[in-house]
């Protein structure tokens, strides 16, 4: 149904005030969180930006038709928006796959015009996948066109597979007895062998029997030897059941590190010999050398992330937009965990 021009822009109206407010409370809510609930408001804000993006332009699209009615009949517009979030595609080719077969999926179960599915579909793009559609093909409506770019551009089958066998080929060993590492490992594994799957090469003879050796090859000595001992003298292993009994074992080292979490070693009482101080020259020529350079994530100073004061001066909602960006922990602002496994005792 294609609504009155009046119409559209009291809607307009009434869409840009309901952003604002949502804006605000949201962020009255971010700054009354504790940091390993904010994870969750994010993904709320997530999908109210795709649910207003959506409106936006369903609005814009018939104030167009009514500034410049088409000369065949006017496409009706689907009015209800999508369940299904869009999936975003970075650029990365082991995930332009999934990323073809969800987004053509969702779409399938839309009714909007190549117009908006175009739409969708350039702010699906993010990462080093932004601009790779022309400015030409966006403004002609081109939905098919823009399928094709992509396609052409993403879609090396040849790049994909090796991509995903050389991520089996450097898979990180773990360094200890630890739920954590095992579980990374599994899902650094699966997640090769599924896409290798979803690509028609699946694991059949040697191929089974590598990838099974290059797991455990990565297992701790202790993980290697309890899975040594389910295999019968002389058996070939299977992936499948090597896969499942890891996955039982790291519910039982989950169980075991949180009924008795490992002690933390108290530093030693005994005296130690003093190091030979060295002469005041000799030490500040080593310290001009061995002193590590910080950067702040933020704002590129000279100090550590949790002492910007750029940042600390930013309203709620720009802060969490800032870290989220910067893919730190919520809670101590460095990089390398999320908020939920941060080591740190304290809370930000």
């Amino acid at each position: 149904m294609l609504l009155d021009l009046p119409q559209l822009k009291v809607y307009t109206r009434k869409l840009e005030v309901a952003y604002g407010e949502f804006s605000s409370f949201h962020s009255q809510i971010v700054a009354l969180l504790p940091a390993e609930d904010l994870t969750s408001q994010e993904e709320n804000y997530i999908r109210f930006e795709q649910l207003y993006d959506w409106t936006s332009a369903s609005i814009e699209a018939q104030i167009m038709e009514h500034q410049h009615p088409p000369p065949h009949p006017q496409v009706i517009v689907h009015q209800q928006p999508l369940k299904a979030p869009f999936p975003t595609f970075d650029g990365e080719y082991t995930n332009w796959p999934k990323f073809k077969a969800m987004f053509q999926d969702v779409m399938a179960q839309s009714c909007d015009s190549d117009a908006i599915k175009l739409y969708h579909l350039d702010k699906a793009l993010i990462g080093a996948a932004v601009g790779v559609l022309d400015a030409k093909t966006i403004n002609d409506g081109n939905y098919a066109h823009a399928w094709r770019i992509l396609t052409e551009r993403f879609e090396n089958h040849r790049i994909i597979v090796e991509t995903h066998i050389r991520g089996l080929l450097s898979l990180k060993k773990m360094t200890s007895e630890s739920y954590k590492e095992l579980r990374n490992l599994l899902d650094e594994c699966s997640k090769h062998v599924e896409c290798l799957d979803y690509l028609q090469q699946e694991l059949t003879g040697v191929s089974e029997l590598m990838v099974v050796f290059l797991l455990t090859s990565a297992l701790d000595p202790s993980t290697r030897k309890v899975w040594e001992q389910t295999l019968k003298s002389g058996e070939l292993p299977k992936y499948r059941s090597t896969i499942a009994f890891l996955k039982s074992q790291c519910q039982v080292l989950e169980r075991c590190e949180s009924i008795c979490p490992i002690p933390i070693p108290k530093p030693s009482t005994t005296k130690q010999a003093q190091p030979k101080v060295p002469n005041q020259r000799s030490y500040a020529a080593t310290a001009a050398f061995d002193k590590p350079s910080i950067q702040c994530a933020f704002c590129d100073g000279p100090h550590r992330n949790f002492q910007c004061n750029k940042l600390s001066i930013l309203p709620s909602a720009e802060r969490m937009e800032k870290v989220r960006d910067s893919g730190v922990c919520y809670n101590c602002l460095t990089k390398g965990h999320r908020s939920k496994d941060c080591p740190s005792t304290k809370n930000c």
